[in-house]
C-alpha cells in the first residue's frame, strides 16, 4: 500500500518542479541580478603578464554598470532567457600614471528555457575600468559601437 503513496507524492513534486520552471519560462525575469564576473585574456599575448595581473583583480566584480542593465535588457525582458553569470575578455590595457586604463568586452551567460546555458557570441559590449597602482579599481565607462542595446542576438553558441 505505501508503494503506491510514494509514486504519487514524486508525481506531485515532479509536477510542481516541471510547472515552476514553465511558470519561470513564461515570465519576465527582473533586471539582472549582480553575479561575480570572470575575467579572461589571450594567454598568447605580448602583454600576458599584464593581462593575468589586472584579470586577477576585476575578476569576482560583482557590480552591474547601468549600460550593462541596458545593453543586455532584451535578455531579461524576452521570455525564455535567463542571465546567470558574467564573462568578460581583456581587449585593451593603456598604461597611465595610476596604472590601467582596462578595456573588457563583456558577455552575459544566459540560460534558456529549453535547458541549455548559451553565450551571446556576437555582442560588441565594452566596459572601461581603471586599475589602480596598489590592486584598487573603479568602472570609467561602457561602450555600444554597434547599437545594439536591447536587441537579442540571433547568433548564440550554445554550450
Amino acid at each position: 500500500m505505501k508503494a503506491p503513496r510514494i509514486i504519487l507524492t514524486s508525481l506531485l513534486v515532479l509536477g510542481s518542479v516541471s510547472l515552476w520552471y514553465i511558470q519561470r519560462a513564461y515570465s519576465r525575469q527582473a533586471p539582472p541580478a549582480t553575479f561575480p564576473m570572470s575575467v579572461g585574456y589571450d594567454s598568447a599575448s605580448p602583454n600576458a603578464q599584464t593581462y593575468q595581473g589586472l584579470a586577477n583583480v576585476l575578476g569576482g566584480y560583482t557590480g552591474l554598470p547601468a549600460g550593462r542593465a541596458t545593453f543586455f535588457s532584451g535578455y531579461t525582458e524576452a521570455r525564455g532567457f535567463f542571465i546567470v553569470g558574467w564573462s568578460s575578455h581583456i581587449t585593451d590595457a593603456q598604461p597611465n600614471a595610476n596604472g590601467y586604463l582596462t578595456t573588457l568586452m563583456v558577455h552575459a551567460l544566459i540560460h534558456s528555457s529549453v535547458g541549455a546555458d548559451l553565450v551571446v557570441a556576437d555582442c560588441a559590449y565594452y566596459e572601461q575600468y581603471q586599475v589602480n597602482n596598489g590592486g584598487s579599481f573603479y568602472f570609467v565607462a561602457s561602450f555600444d559601437p554597434n547599437g545594439q542595446a536591447g536587441l537579442v542576438s540571433q547568433n548564440i553558441d550554445v554550450y
